[in-house]
């Protein structure tokens, strides 16, 4: 199958970063945001509500400093979006039902324009039941989680052809998934409220364990990293959002207070100093917080535009980031996914890695990409 994905794989080489190799958290200045595809603007699954009151399901965006709705940006006939990632070419990914039970696709869209690019994956042929979370690997590879058969499939990030699957009935209603800064693959198993790992090296799909068992939540939905390195979960029907040891899985607390009466979903923290997170039932809105203390600063998006809110995401900069140590997603910040992309190109002798342009690979490339580092964004 043809693909715009332009992906550089090297499957021998890619080594993870340490466990928890945390050098520095030095986000980008603010990004300017506002047209079709602009960077730092939210990405929100939900629905085009137009002036007749008429509804389709959509990836619907907003600007990133107002909440403002910019456009329906990605959209075709059919069900209901499932999942969203950008891909390592930029563009969006989402998972789609198309018909009935197990008839699902998973398609490409342009990153600037929102433009339907091709269907890169039949997941009905595939013997899908429900096609929910997505991501891609650090070689770019594609995860898909299988709601219903309770697994994760892995498909070439150039053909898309399955390459490896956890097997059915292993994980419990994957949603989520996300990859660790060691590289190993995240996924949140609702089913059984935890986080479980995957050893994601060598082609294969290896269980590592559960990650952490989440107190107190019922089918939560998604989790992401904060600037602050932790790991944040949404709390599902049980509401609220919890914050998570990212080293050993410790429960440390409700960063959101849990609230019954308003499920939580998507989450994600902005590039403007936000936590925001969607709330599904009774009312459909995005609900903002403080991205450092976790106190309220209100609703930043109502269902005027956006139908049912369900999963979150803030466009970052594409490949070619703010410096030579920007190395991985999401391009326009430094973080410890850049200290992870280093470490792997430095052991396999990557010309990347090669900092200092001697040919050599040695503690002088580390001192200048921790010189490049420390410098930030500029």
């Amino acid at each position: 199958m043809k693909t715009s994905m332009d992906t550089n794989k090297n499957r021998t080489c890619r080594l993870g970063a340490k466990g928890g190799a945390v050098l520095a958290m030095a986000f980008s200045g603010l990004a300017m945001a506002g047209p079709i595809g602009a960077e730092g603007d939210i990405y929100i699954i939900g629905s085009w509500i137009n002036a007749n009151g008429f509804t389709a399901p959509a990836v619907v965006q907003y600007d990133g400093p107002t909440g403002d709705f910019v456009t329906r940006f990605a959209f075709r006939n059919g069900g209901q979006f499932n999942g969203m990632t950008w891909g390592p070419n930029g563009n969006l990914f989402t998972s789609q039902q198309i018909g009935g039970a197990g008839r699902w696709r998973i398609a490409e869209f342009d990153g600037e324009t929102g433009v339907f690019i091709q269907n890169v994956i039949d997941v009905q042929n595939a013997g899908f039941s429900v096609a929910k979370g997505l991501t891609f690997g650090p070689d770019g590879d594609l995860f898909v989680g299988d709601f219903f058969r309770g697994r994760v499939a892995r498909y070439d990030g150039t053909t898309f052809q399955e390459i490896a699957s956890t097997g059915d009935n292993t994980i419990g209603t994957p949603s989520g998934m996300h990859i660790a800064p060691n590289g190993n693959l995240m996924v949140l198993s609702g089913g059984n409220n935890q986080i479980k790992e995957y050893d994601i090296s060598n082609d294969g799909i290896s269980a590592v364990g559960v990650f952490n068992d989440l107190p107190g939540v019922v089918q939560p939905q998604d989790f992401i990293w904060g600037p602050n390195g932790n790991i944040f979960v949404t709390g599902g029907s049980a509401g609220g959002v919890l914050e998570v040891d990212p080293t050993d899985g410790t429960f440390l607390g409700y960063f959101v207070p849990q609230d019954g009466s308003l499920p939580t979903n998507g989450l994600a923290f902005d590039d403007f100093g936000r936590f925001m997170v969607s709330i599904v039932f009774p009312i459909s809105q995005i609900n903002s917080y403080d991205a450092a203390t976790g106190i309220s600063t209100g609703v930043f998006i109502t269902n005027e535009e956006l139908g049912i809110p369900t999963l979150i995401s803030i466009k970052r900069g594409v490949a070619g980031g703010c410096s030579a140590a920007d190395l991985a997603e999401p391009f326009g910040e430094l973080n410890f996914f850049d200290v992870s992309e280093f470490l792997a190109l430095f052991s396999a002798s990557d010309p990347a890695a090669d900092l200092n342009g001697d040919g050599a690979f040695n503690f002088f490339d580390v001192s200048e990409f921790l010189n490049t580092f420390s410098a930030g964004c500029p």
